[in-house]
C-alpha cells in the first residue's frame, strides 16, 4: 500500500502548530517530506529538528540522506561528521560520507571510510558492497572482487552484487567467471535487460555470436528502445555472418 506522505505532513503540521517546540514531530514531518522527494522542506525541518535538540542524531543523519539526494556532497559531509563526533560508533554515518566521497570522485578518502565501517560492521555486505564499486572505480578489480565476494558471502541473494563482480571479472577479460555471475544474477533477477546485454557482450568478446545475439535479443525484449542493445545485436550478427 502507498504510504501517504501528504495526509502524514498535513497531520505533523497540524501537531506541530499546536506544539511548535516538539522536536520529534519536525523529525517525523521531515521523513514524510523526504519519503515524497522534497528534499528542500525536509532538510528545513530536520535542520529544526536539530535547533530544538542539537544532539539528535538521527536528523543529522537523515539530513544528510537528503543533502546527498540534493548531490550537495560538502553538506552531507559536514552532517556526517557531527554524527560521528555525537556517536563514533555510527556505521552509517561512515558509509554515508564515504559515498559523499564517492560522488566526489575521492576514492582513495571513500575507501577511508568504507573501512571504518566495515571494521564496526563486518558482517554487513553494504560497506564491502560500497568499498567494492570504489576499488573498481580505481581500476583496483582483484580487491574489487574480493569486496563484491565477501558481499555475496554476507547475502547471496544479492543480484545486483554478483552483476558488479562480473563487470570486475569482464574487466579483466575473464570472460567465463564473468558470465558465470551475470548467469547467476540473471537467476535472481530475469527481468534486468542490462544483465542481458552485459552477458551478451561476454560471449561477444569469446566470439561465442550465437549466444550474444541471444542475449541481446532478450535485452532487446526488455527494454525495446535501448539503441545501445540494438548496436550490440546488429554488430553480433555481422560477426555471425562473417564467420
Amino acid at each position: 500500500m502507498k504510504k501517504d506522505y501528504d495526509q502524514d505532513i498535513a497531520d505533523y503540521t497540524q501537531i506541530i502548530q499546536q506544539n511548535p517546540n516538539d522536536s520529534k514531530v519536525y523529525y517525523k514531518r521531515g521523513n514524510a517530506y523526504y519519503g515524497k522527494g522534497d528534499y528542500d522542506q525536509a532538510i528545513e525541518d530536520f535542520t529544526q529538528t536539530i535547533r530544538l535538540d542539537p544532539n539528535d542524531v538521527d536528523a543529522f543523519n537523515y539530513r544528510c540522506y537528503a543533502y546527498l539526494c540534493k548531490a550537495d556532497y560538502d553538506k552531507a559531509i559536514e552532517d556526517c561528521n557531527q554524527v560521528i563526533e555525537l556517536d563514533p560508533n555510527n556505521t552509517e554515518a561512515y558509509n554515508d560520507r564515504g559515498i559523499a566521497y564517492f560522488m566526489k570522485n575521492d576514492y582513495d578518502r571513500a575507501i577511508e571510510e568504507y573501512s571504518k565501517a566495515i571494521r564496526l560492521a563486518p558482517n554487513d555486505a553494504f560497506g564491502y558492497i560500497n568499498r567494492g564499486d570504489a576499488y573498481d572505480m580505481k581500476n583496483d578489480y582483484d580487491r574489487a572482487i574480493e569486496d563484491y565476494t565477501q558481499a555475496i558471502r554476507l547475502d547471496p541473494n544479492d543480484a545486483e552484487v554478483y552483476n558488479e563482480r562480473g563487470l570486475a571479472f569482464y574487466m579483466k577479460d575473464d570472460y567465463d567467471q564473468a558470465i558465470a555471475d551475470y548467469t547467476k544474477a540473471l537467476q535472481l533477477n530475469p527481468n534486468d535487460a542490462e544483465v542481458y546485454n552485459y552477458r551478451g557482450d561476454a560471449y561477444y568478446m569469446k566470439e561465442e555470436y550465437e549466444r550474444g545475439i541471444a542475449d541481446y535479443t532478450q535485452a532487446l525484449h526488455l527494454d525495446p528502445n535501448n539503441a545501445e542493445y540494438k548496436q550490440n545485436l546488429k554488430d553480433a550478427q555481422q560477426k555471425q555472418e562473417e564467420g
